[in-house]
C-alpha cells in the first residue's frame, strides 16, 4: 500500500520481519527455522532487519530503539540512507529495518506501570475477558447494540474482579498501580468483551479511548 501511494501508515517504524522461515526437526529433538523466501515490497525493498551481527543484537534493536528515544521523538529514528527507495509517487521510502511510517505517532505512557505491563504481557487481559464472555453470554446476548451493552458493562466492577482474577493467576495486586492504570485496564476489558459479543463494531468504538494513533488515522481520513 505504501510502496503504490494507495496508502498511508500511521504509528511507528514496525520490528523488520519478512522472511518465510520453515522449522526442522532433527531426531535428537533439536531442530532449526531454515529462510526459504522474503518478503519484498512493490519497490523492490526488504523490510528485514539484518541478523549479519547475530541473533541477540537483532532482537536487541527494538530495546535499543527504545533506549534512543525513537519512541517518542521521529527525529531519533535512524534509517541506513543507503537503502532508500523512492515510490513511484515520488515518496522517500527504506529498506532493512522494519516499516517507517509515513504518519509518526509517539508512544503513549499515560497509565502504564509495573502492573499493567505485567498483567498485560501474561495475557490475563485477554483470557479474563474471555471467561467473563463464556460465564456472562446468556445474559448478555439480550444486548444487541454497543450503547446498551456498555451500559450493562459499567455496572459489573469489572477492574475489581479482574485484580482477584490476576491474584489468582500469579500476580498480586499494586493498589497504587492500579489506580494510575485503571482507564487503561478498565477500557481493554470492555473492549475485549465487546468484540465477543458485537465483533469490530464493539471493539473499536470503545479502544480508541486509548489508543492515540486510532484516533489521529480517523482525523486523517476525515480531513484527506
Amino acid at each position: 500500500m505504501q510502496d503504490n501511494d494507495r496508502g498511508t501508515i500511521i504509528g511507528r517504524r514496525s520490528f523488520g520481519k519478512g522472511l518465510v522461515q520453515e522449522p526442522v526437526m532433527f531426531r535428537d529433538g533439536s531442530g532449526m527455522r531454515l529462510t526459504i523466501a522474503r518478503y519484498y515490497t512493490p519497490t523492490g525493498r526488504s523490510i528485514q532487519k539484518p541478523y549479519n551481527e547475530g541473533v541477540e543484537k537483532y532482537y536487541e534493536d527494538l530495546t535499543n530503539r527504545l533506549l534512543h528515544g525513537e519512541f517518542e521523538e521521529a527525529d531519533s529514528i535512524r534509517m541506513d540512507d543507503s537503502l532508500q527507495y523512492t515510490t513511484p509517487g515520488g515518496k522517500v521510502v527504506y529498506g532493512g529495518g522494519g516499516i517507517m511510517p509515513d504518519i509518526f505517532i509517539p508512544i503513549d505512557t499515560t497509565g502504564v506501570t509495573n502492573y499493567f505491563l505485567a498483567i498485560r504481557n501474561s495475557g490475563l487481559i485477554y483470557r479474563y475477558a474471555l471467561k467473563f464472555t463464556e460465564d456472562k453470554r446468556d445474559v448478555m446476548n439480550k444486548y444487541h447494540d454497543l450503547a446498551s451493552l456498555d451500559e450493562w458493562l459499567s455496572g459489573q466492577d469489572l477492574v475489581s474482579k479482574f485484580t482477584k482474577y490476576a491474584e489468582q493467576n500469579g500476580i498480586p495486586p499494586n493498589r497504587e498501580q492500579i489506580a494510575v492504570s485503571e482507564k487503561l485496564i478498565y477500557v481493554q476489558l470492555k473492549a475485549y468483551i465487546a468484540r465477543n459479543m458485537l465483533d469490530n463494531k464493539g471493539f473499536y468504538p470503545l479502544w480508541q479511548q486509548i489508543d492515540k494513533t486510532l484516533l489521529v488515522a480517523f482525523d486523517y481520513i476525515e480531513n484527506n
